[in-house]
């Protein structure tokens, strides 16, 4: 690198691998993750929160890892991004 920390940054942002179930407990696991999650989901939806999940590349970075705390044997399940429209709607 050039010294100016782009190439670390580079490196803690690069998709890692995925990490799929090894195991039946694993897998059993991440099942009852996922209906944690749409449950999660359901219950937002019920209280007029507009919710969405996502699982896309950027749970699989270094940075994300590091920013919620996920040590290297969890895997991260979703992100769960929820709201509500903003008063008075678009202009």
């Amino acid at each position: 690198g050039d010294g100016s920390g782009d190439d670390d940054d580079d490196a803690r942002y690069a998709e890692l691998p995925l990490a799929p179930p090894r195991t039946e407990r694993q897998l059993e696991d991440y099942a009852a993750a996922c209906a944690a999650v749409q449950n999660a989901l359901l219950s937002l939806h019920s209280e007029g929160v507009g919710s969405k999940r996502d699982a896309g590349p950027v749970v699989r970075t270094a940075a994300f890892r590091d920013l919620v705390g996920a040590r290297d044997d969890e895997a991260v399940v979703a992100l769960v991004m929820a709201g509500g429209a903003a008063r008075g709607g678009p202009a």
